[in-house]
C-alpha cells in the first residue's frame, strides 16, 4: 500500500542512505545530526582533534548503521564498503581514534574488527 511506502521513505535508514555523497562520504550538517539524534554541539565537541567534519560525519554514520540497522545490513553493506574505502584514503591513521570517539558519542561499542574496518588494527 502507498501508506506503508510513505512510512518506509521516512525511515532514518533511508534518510541516511540518501544523504551519502557519491564518493562514499557523508556530509556533516543538520540532516545527519537529526538522524543521529545528536545536537551540533554534541557532535562537534566530541570530534577528535584535526579530523575534518566529513570524516567524522562518515564514521558516525557507519557506526549508526551498525547500531541501529544491523538487521538490514544487506541493504547498506555496499554503501559501507564505499564509505570505508573513502575513509581509508582520507582518514588513514586517524580512523581508530575516530571510531573510539564515535562509539563514545553514540554509546555503542562497535569493534575495530567490523566490516571493512579490520585494516584499522594495522597502525
Amino acid at each position: 500500500s502507498s501508506r506503508s511506502r510513505t512510512k518506509e521513505e521516512e525511515s532514518p535508514l533511508l534518510k541516511l542512505v540518501s544523504l551519502q555523497n557519491a564518493d562514499g562520504s557523508w556530509p556533516h550538517g543538520p540532516a545527519l545530526n537529526a538522524i543521529l539524534d545528536l545536537s551540533e554541539a554534541e557532535i562537534s565537541d566530541k570530534a577528535p582533534v584535526h579530523v575534518t567534519p566529513d570524516i567524522w560525519a562518515t564514521v558516525l554514520a557507519i557506526l549508526w548503521l551498525h547500531l541501529n540497522a544491523a538487521e538490514q545490513k544487506d541493504e547498506w553493506e555496499l554503501l559501507e564498503g564505499k564509505a570505508v574505502h573513502w575513509l581509508k584514503v582520507n582518514a588513514g591513521a586517524q580512523l581508530a581514534e575516530c571510531v573510539k570517539a564515535g562509539n563514545a558519542v553514540l554509546g555503542s561499542s562497535v569493534s575495530l574488527r567490523f566490516g571493512g574496518f579490520e585494516f584499522m588494527e594495522l597502525s
